[in-house]
């Protein structure tokens, strides 16, 4: 059984906040945490900002075109653009035809521990875009500070690679998607448009392992 998987370090280059929109006695919006209290971005978040960035490359590929989610407002069909066919459909409907399930499996980047800060923040009027007069004029956030250094783990799904065609295509929107992250021009969790969750790629590497040869099956066991 083949097993073939992307693995890399985020690196914050200015603070992250991934808001869980719980208050304490200390800040109005603490970070997400895991059930054993690790800080973590959650996978769903990582894959929503890559597929974000492929949606923009896949047209520019060959044979990459456009979404339906960027053509249409509410599609009636399945999309089969590359983009889809990698992350799933991105309206499925229950009528539609053709649907796909994702082909990556994007998993939380966890910390075992980091320093927390508190970082301060002023409510903006949308209206008059001033320091809002009502309530929440002043609120106070947990934010983790550039520097820290998240595991990114994705795992290609096997069946993917039944379809070779297919799959080369789908590895090249992936290595031209995580380049632009090795260019620092990622981000990541809330308030991107004030300058947090900036971060860039370092020491990605791709396995491809065979887990039918037993020495390769006990390594993964052994190491994950």
């Amino acid at each position: 059984m083949p097993f073939r998987a992307i693995t890399a370090n985020l690196v914050l280059r200015t603070a992250l906040h991934v808001g869980t929109g719980n208050d304490t006695e200390t800040a109005d919006d603490l970070l997400r945490r895991d059930a054993r209290g690790r800080l973590l971005i959650p996978g769903t978040a990582i894959a929503g900002a890559l597929r974000s960035i492929a949606t923009r490359l896949a047209p520019r590929l060959r044979d990459g075109g456009l979404c339906h989610a960027v053509k249409e407002k509410n599609p009636k069909n399945a999309c089969g653009c590359l983009v889809c066919q990698l992350f799933g459909d991105a309206n499925p409907q229950e009528d539609a035809q053709g649907g796909n399930a994702a082909r990556v499996l994007i998993y939380d980047a966890v910390l075992e521990s980091s320093d927390v800060q508190i970082r301060d923040g002023v409510g903006i009027d949308r209206v008059t875009g001033a320091a809002a007069r009502r309530e929440r004029i002043k609120f106070d956030l947990e934010v983790l500070p550039a520097g820290t250094t998240f595991k990114l783990r994705i795992e290609i799904d096997r069946r993917l690679s039944d379809e070779p065609a297919l799959y080369e295509r789908a590895l090249q929107l992936l290595a031209a998607s995580l380049a632009e992250w090795e260019q620092g021009r990622g981000a990541v969790g809330g308030r991107v448009s004030r300058g947090l969750g900036a971060f860039t790629l370092d020491d990605v590497r791709f396995i491809d392992c065979d887990l039918n040869k037993p020495a390769n099956l006990m390594q993964m066991l052994r190491s994950g």
